[in-house]
């Protein structure tokens, strides 16, 4: 495959990703409303069909990363704008502005995954504190300040 070559597959896969991070988003919104539900059916059948959209995003970005090294370029946000802007005209400004949505929606969805991580993490320690309430009450001295 010629640097060309490379370079349409490298924006294909940019092109592919946008989508499939716009569907992660819904997605992770989806699964927190099934956690907040305490849907648990739900979330196993919505969780590996998650997983299987994270894995294809993590396959994509290997992906991206070899055609940037077999490019002679690093294979990092740096890499991946120096050769956005050996890309001439239109095609090159069009290219950044999809990889700057790229990189948006990737932000977007970590902050859902962070929320649904402390929701998570909310709903342990309110379990926690039902099933076993004699080790919670161990932690907290006479001022009720949590032990750490």
């Amino acid at each position: 495959m010629n640097k060309a070559d490379q370079v349409r597959q490298l924006v294909k896969g940019i092109q592919l990703d946008v989508k499939g991070y716009q569907q992660l988003k819904s997605l992770l919104k989806f699964q927190r409303e099934l956690m907040q539900r305490r849907d648990i059916d739900g979330l196993e059948q919505h969780n590996p069909r998650q997983d299987k959209l994270c894995q294809s995003l993590t396959a994509n970005a290997r992906t991206r990363s070899s055609i940037l090294q077999s490019l002679g370029l690093p294979e990092d946000d740096k890499g991946m704008n120096r050769l956005l802007a050996a890309i001439p005209g239109e095609s090159g400004k069009k290219v950044s502005l999809i990889w700057q949505q790229l990189q948006q929606l990737v932000v977007h969805c970590k902050a859902e995954n962070d929320a649904n991580g402390r929701l998570l993490s909310g709903q342990q320690r309110t379990l926690n504190r039902l099933v076993n309430p004699d080790a919670e009450a161990a932690r907290q001295n006479d001022y009720g300040a949590t032990r750490p």
